[in-house]
């Protein structure tokens, strides 16, 4: 006992010296080492993993991942994705944190959104702690730790099994290991995203204007993030607050009606602000005010076909209601499952393929569970149904090429993997212990009685 206590003080002082000497050896991304180091601590706040040593294992082999992703971009070459875009929002960052003007509203007096607001919230984060890559992605890696979180935290809402390997589904997958490493803002959309479902989920649970609350402001993050999520977020707020407040409540009537009306009032201001601010920004909001949608859905999809190798090469007719019906449709089963196999000519198509397959397999095993519910759980998965495909709807519309969906349909990935990922993890494992059994099982011998041969 007293060697351990003498070994102790050396121990701690070793273990000092190996986490401050990447803070003395790059000296202007202290913040960021710092909050790699948070990182792993943060899942010790939660209930779920403090109790659970197998998943929170997990999820600190995820974090681990991400940060080795971000490290290795930081310091070493840049990984596959971090060009473009990436590169872009963070000189825009440093941009705006060298700038003296005001970082949310532009001299107009106009909030800023997308691109420029993303780079904004950098920027303020850069004119504290200085100009650092690393803590840009560190900041994506802690948003996406954040929706780890709430990911198991909805499972145990829902009461699914096998919560270890949904995680893994979730968290290991090869593009959330990419683009919710670097500064990209597909980590804050997920979270705002998530944040929003897990929210609608307690308020139908129990009432509490408080949630509602957090829950426009989730949804204010979410349409800030990109513009079309500036009109997606309406429509997603409305939904999940009429969800949300439509549940069977343990109160009285009167408090309910009270609860109902406070909820109502907030959320009807929160949309007049929306639509507000959508028509002094632009993009989306103000395509449909002014009548301009399929010409802001062709632009926007025009802009993304940078990649012909990897265009979807269908459009969006909009020039009658059967016409947008058809091919709208067609362009969504082009954004979930392209390419297809013969369309595979490079690494990129091939993974493509495979997280379209996965995704196929998924939405299977998702209707199947949805068609097998009944009541309130039925309504439960319904929800989660409702916002994975609207989302996908949208991006569907204004995504030109896989390339690009395969960051885009990170943010709506959650859904899916709660509502099909128990069924296909229980399927696999199924076929596991068939397979440990046949080879276990003992050879057939021949057995001869009285000149009679038969085989046990």
């Amino acid at each position: 006992m007293r060697r351990e206590i003498k070994w102790l003080p050396i121990v701690i002082f070793a273990t000092s010296g190996l986490l401050l000497l990447p803070i003395f050896l790059f000296p202007s991304d202290w913040a960021g080492w710092l909050l790699v180091y948070f990182s792993f601590v943060l899942p010790l706040f939660f209930a779920p993993f403090r109790q659970d040593r197998k998943l929170l294992t997990i999820l600190l082999i995820i974090v681990a991942a991400h940060n080795a992703v971000s490290i290795y971009n930081a310091y070493g070459s840049t990984v596959f994705g971090a060009t473009l875009d990436a590169v872009k929002f963070q000189d825009l960052a440093k941009d705006f944190a060298t700038d003296k003007h005001p970082l949310w509203f532009t001299e107009f007096d106009s909030l800023e959104i997308g691109t420029n607001a993303y780079t904004r919230f950098l920027a303020s984060f850069y004119r504290v702690f200085g100009v650092s890559l690393l803590l840009g992605q560190t900041l994506s890696v802690i948003a996406y730790t954040l929706s780890c979180i709430i990911l198991i935290s909805l499972a145990k809402l829902f009461r699914f099994r096998f919560r270890q390997s949904l995680l893994v589904l979730y968290g290991l997958s090869a593009g959330s290991l990419i683009y919710c490493s670097i500064i990209m803002r597909e980590a804050w959309q997920v979270l705002s995203f998530l944040l929003v479902i897990y929210l609608a989920v307690r308020l139908r649970i129990s009432p509490s204007v408080s949630r509602a609350i957090l829950m426009l402001v989730s949804g204010l993050v979410l349409s800030l993030l990109h513009n079309g999520l500036f009109l997606y977020s309406i429509l997603l707020l409305g939904v999940s607050i009429y969800w949300g407040i439509s549940g069977k409540w343990r109160k009285a009537g009167y408090k309910k009606i009270l609860i109902r009306t406070a909820i109502l009032g907030v959320a009807f201001v929160g949309v007049l602000v929306w639509l507000y601010f959508g028509g002094e920004i632009g993009g989306a909001t103000k395509a449909i005010r002014t009548g301009d949608v399929v010409v802001y859905t062709e632009t926007y999809r025009e802009k993304g076909e940078q990649d012909a190798a990897a265009n979807y090469q269908v459009q969006v007719d909009a020039s009658s209601p059967l016409a947008f019906i058809a091919s709208s449709s067609l362009v969504f089963i082009y954004y979930q499952f392209a390419p297809f196999p013969w369309q595979v000519t490079r690494p990129l198509d091939a993974y493509a393929t495979i997280e379209g397959i996965l995704r196929f397999v998924l939405i299977i095993y998702s209707l199947r569970l949805w068609w097998r519910a009944r009541g309130e759980r039925r309504q439960r998965y319904t929800y989660l149904i409702f916002c994975y495909f609207s989302l996908e709807f949208l991006w569907a519309l204004g995504t030109g090429n896989w390339g690009t969906a395969v960051r885009h349909h990170i943010v709506a990935y959650a859904p899916l993997v709660l509502l099909g990922g128990p069924g296909l993890i229980y399927n696999i494992e199924r076929l596991l212990r068939r397979l440990r059994f046949r080879r276990k099982a003992p050879p057939l011998r021949r057995i001869e009685i009285k000149g009679i041969k038969a085989t046990s």
